[in-house]
């Protein structure tokens, strides 16, 4: 199963047409994913630098070193972890998920010439393992807070981000307005705080609190380019600065709108916000241009 493998085509069979949208149950994903994804990077040595080898002309301890339960004992404070495969299918939701992001930090394909290791390709490798994981994922739903033995199903999906982060499945129709917004010079105070924020607010398993931090970090950025001149006209700045000053958001005052404190509206305001940012960003960038 190398570089030549046939993969099945791409798309939606008659039950899925006709609106009968496809889940497997959490059993039946740890399956999955030992028998594919696991054996697809076993196959391709996609963990040979993390595990180290013998018996390829030389020997090399890997990134994980001489002892791998220690280290994965040390980095993810779990047991019976390691060998993936001899105990993915005992891992709960939480561990199963965590090991996922484990993965994707370590895996890098061996590039070779003349038969000998001269790099690891890390870019492309995470690049396919995250494309294979998310392919799994997307059929999976679970009901957070409900036992894997109850058989509740809802819509709460999950993917592998860029950054390697089991989160919560952004839509596509905002999938753009996530990954799009365009960096800047200014990574401290700017790209660093939206990254943050993407991460916090969509991370598997984010309680309220959370999201409100989120919500409350891209309220400063908004608030940081506004000082530094960068702003909407002055009605829409207007509307734009009473929902972050007014609901619950950054300030605890009396005659601030508690009842927009759920999980429903972060979500609007999180979309909101970083949309607002995008656009800003964005004009900035052109005025500079015009300017120039």
């Amino acid at each position: 199963m190398g570089d030549e493998e046939r993969k099945a085509p791409r798309r939606k069979y008659y039950a899925h047409r006709k609106g009968k949208e496809p889940f497997l149950s959490f059993e039946q994903i740890r399956q999955i994913f030992k028998d594919e994804v696991l054996t697809h990077i076993e196959w391709n040595n996609y963990l040979l630098e993390a595990e180290g080898y013998e018996g390829l002309g030389s020997s090399k301890i890997g990134i994980w070193g001489s002892d791998i339960p220690t280290f994965i004992l040390k980095h993810l404070q779990m047991e019976k972890i390691w060998p993936f495969e001899d105990h993915v299918l005992n891992y709960d939701l939480t561990t199963f998920f965590t090991v996922i992001e484990f993965i994707y930090d370590y895996v890098s394909k061996p590039v070779k010439k003349k038969e000998k290791i001269v790099n690891y390709d890390k870019k492309s490798t995470q690049e396919d393992y995250r494309e294979r994981v998310n392919e799994l994922l997307t059929l999976y739903c679970y009901r957070v807070g409900h036992s894997l033995s109850s058989g509740d199903f809802d819509d709460n999906f999950y993917e592998l981000s860029k950054e390697g982060e089991i989160r919560e499945r952004v839509q596509d129709g905002f999938k753009e307005l996530i990954e799009g917004i365009p960096e800047t010079d200014d990574s401290e105070n700017i790209d660093d705080k939206i990254q943050y924020a993407v991460s916090r607010f969509l991370r598997y398993g984010a309680i309220l609190e959370e999201k409100k931090d989120a919500v409350r970090t891209l309220a400063d950025v908004l608030e940081y380019l506004k000082k530094s001149g960068i702003k909407m006209p002055k009605k829409d700045d207007r509307a734009l600065f009473n929902i972050l000053n007014n609901f619950s958001i950054r300030h605890h005052q009396k005659l601030q709108k508690s009842e927009y404190s759920t999980e429903e509206w972060y979500e609007f305001m999180f979309y909101l916000f970083q949309a607002s940012i995008k656009v800003l960003i964005k004009l900035n960038k052109l005025e500079k241009v015009s300017k120039s």
